[in-house]
């Protein structure tokens, strides 16, 4: 019974392993894909780029290519504003289906207007209905900004609460199976400390994963989606610490709540003094019938 209870506490704590991996990775998917982030770090990456990129630069990072576009589009459109404005209040800016009105009463020069396009670009881009299901959508390796998207956020969000429920699951099955209590803390700890190490491991996975879709721009898309990494790394460290802490603690100040844990010849000599005390209740129970008599 002791072997198997422990092979299956085995079982429980590997699995218990890859759920909390997986648990801080969609975590860590799910903060980074958030809109703050996404505008924060795309808006840095499109208008932040090199002097005189080479073709590779380009053709490798989709955010050079489209800071590139998005400055062309700045420079020729200040003349045409600076014209439309002698005689109307607003000029109307398209690009690529992104609609941008300008107020001629503005004081408008082609970095301004470079930034007021570029964050019209992310916002739409992060909103867009991209008309498929997550993995069609990485499949097909065409919508590179599909990764960097709400609906890749409500992806990460649906997987993360079906991971937290079944990391909860297994934290309470360890609770049953563990012999002492007391120790229950120390694993749970201990596992989510070796959870957030591999954690960093996962972003070289996804990375390959992605690249065998040939998705333009993969390792400049995946440094984003995993941008808050360090977050996740951090707060789960410091919990496992903390539990691993608190198990400690309670071993040494509260040795009492050790459940004890008897040898066989123990339960042999436990089981001897029942059947002893038995028998002399036995035997002293005619004689008390006896006396009564005798009265």
């Amino acid at each position: 019974m002791g072997f198997f209870r422990g092979g299956t506490l085995a079982i429980v704590c590997l699995l218990l392993f890859l759920s909390i991996l997986s648990l801080l990775t969609f975590s860590t998917l799910k903060s980074s894909s958030s809109y703050e982030n996404i505008n924060e770090e795309m808006y840095n990456k499109i208008l932040n780029i090199p002097e005189n990129p080479t073709k590779e630069q380009i053709d490798d990072n989709p955010f050079i290519e489209e800071g590139i576009k998005i400055r062309n589009k700045a420079n020729q459109t200040i003349p045409l504003i600076n014209e439309h404005c002698k005689i109307a209040q607003n000029y109307t800016l398209i690009y690529e289906e992104n609609t941008l009105v300008i107020q001629c009463s503005e004081i408008i020069t082609e970095e301004i207007l470079a930034e007021e396009i570029t964050s019209t670009f992310i916002e739409n881009a992060y909103y867009k209905d991209y008309g498929c299901s997550f993995w069609k959508c990485l499949i097909s390796g065409e919508m590179s900004y599909y990764l960097t998207s709400n609906q890749a956020k409500d992806y990460w969000s649906g997987k993360f609460n079906f991971v937290l429920i079944s990391t909860l699951v297994l934290v309470g099955i360890a609770f049953i199976l563990v012999e002492q209590r007391i120790n229950w803390p120390i694993i749970v700890g201990s596992t989510t400390i070796l959870a957030s190490v591999a954690l960093f491991k996962i972003q070289g996975v996804v990375h390959k994963i992605i690249s065998s879709k040939n998705i333009k721009g993969t390792s400049h898309i995946t440094e984003i989606i995993f941008s808050k990494a360090t977050n996740t790394f951090t707060f789960a460290i410091t919990l496992g610490i903390v539990v691993i802490g608190v198990g400690i603690y309670l071993r040494f100040f509260h040795s009492d709540l050790i459940e004890k844990k008897f040898s066989k010849e123990d339960v042999r000599n436990i089981i001897q003094e029942e059947e002893t005390k038995k028998t002399q209740l036995v035997k002293d129970t005619p004689k008390t019938k006896s006396n009564k008599s005798k009265k």
